[in-house]
């Protein structure tokens, strides 16, 4: 396992570092990106953050995340969130989560206490995770007086910086793309 201070490392297909750096912006200087991969320090927690909308004024209605220690799932958490706020119907089509689901959820500090638990210390990686973490970041701080690390990787920019050859770099295209089954995900 490599280690230094960098949080993004670039490696050749034998994962000998080629390239590292502390920012995704900086993926752009890279320029072959054909047989790279990224290592990322271990343990980590990918997480995905579902909610009522895309606003400040809307709720957490689900978190879900895996622990990942040497390329192995060590944790899963997954947690509905009771809302008092009707799911839009738009939003239980994305998402799959109805008000009758979350009417059985969890209250939210109490989720926001086990997923604290869960990920304390360990890197958080996330698709598009600005959204995940300003939401998650803002909950926690409210009912838990603390943030988030600043210290999440974005799958979705080392994708737009990495992965060529897709239409898109939504997590269903990138799974089609690597052939990862993510029915049910």
């Amino acid at each position: 396992m490599l280690k230094n201070k960098y949080k993004y490392i670039i490696c050749d297909e034998n994962k000998a570092p080629i390239h590292s750096f502390d920012s995704p912006k900086k993926l752009s200087d890279v320029k072959d990106c054909e047989n790279l991969g990224i290592v990322v320090e271990n343990p980590y927690v990918v997480i995905d953050i579902e909610t009522t909308g895309i606003k400040e004024d809307d709720l957490i209605i689900e978190i879900a995340a895996i622990r990942v220690d040497d390329n192995k799932v060590t944790g899963k958490y997954n947690a509905l969130i009771k809302c008092d706020k009707i799911i839009p119907e738009e939003i239980v089509k994305l998402t799959g989560i109805t008000n009758e689901m979350v009417a059985e959820g969890l209250d939210i500090t109490t989720a926001l206490n086990v997923f604290n638990e869960f990920s304390e210390g360990m890197r958080l990686m996330a698709h598009n995770a600005k959204f995940d973490m300003s939401f998650l970041d803002t909950y926690m701080q409210k009912h838990l007086g603390k943030g988030v690390p600043d210290n999440a990787m974005d799958t979705l920019l080392l994708a737009r910086a990495i992965v060529k050859d897709v239409p898109n770099h939504k997590l269903g295209t990138l799974a089609d793309r690597f052939g990862i089954d993510y029915s049910g995900a």
